[in-house]
């Protein structure tokens, strides 16, 4: 069944994909020609990589797997988790050190300006 599915149009519309047990497990974001790559999660991501041996049928809405639930697990993709977390992870600390810099920056203004004041001030 798998060979009459166009992967692009399902990759395109990031169409949801269902295991045999009836359980929601993400959409599908990629393809190649023994794979498809599936994310689930939006807070917490998952990426798993099923042959597409393990796809069993498409009704036009959703991808359905030839496994469960709990068989999914043994395709999870941890290679891709981390890098997505590493990612955040630094767009963070990028964020963070940015807003640190202006806060310093507007800490020496404030100083000058007081330090100006005070000057100003004591040669009256």
């Amino acid at each position: 069944m798998s060979n009459q599915i166009d992967w692009i149009e399902l990759i395109k519309d990031r169409k949801g994909v269902i295991t045999k047990d009836n359980q929601s497990c993400g959409n599908i974001i990629g393809d190649n020609e023994e794979n498809i790559t599936i994310e689930d999660g939006a807070v917490r991501q998952h990426f798993y990589t099923v042959p597409k041996s393990e796809v069993g049928t498409y009704n036009g809405a959703e991808l359905t797997l030839n496994i469960s639930y709990d068989e999914l697990k043994n395709y999870e993709d941890k290679g891709k988790d981390k890098g997505i977390l590493e990612s955040i992870a630094g767009s963070i600390k990028d964020k963070t050190n940015s807003i640190k810099e202006k806060t310093v920056d507007k800490l020496d203004d404030d100083r000058d300006k007081q330090n100006s004041t005070n000057t100003y001030q004591q040669s009256k």
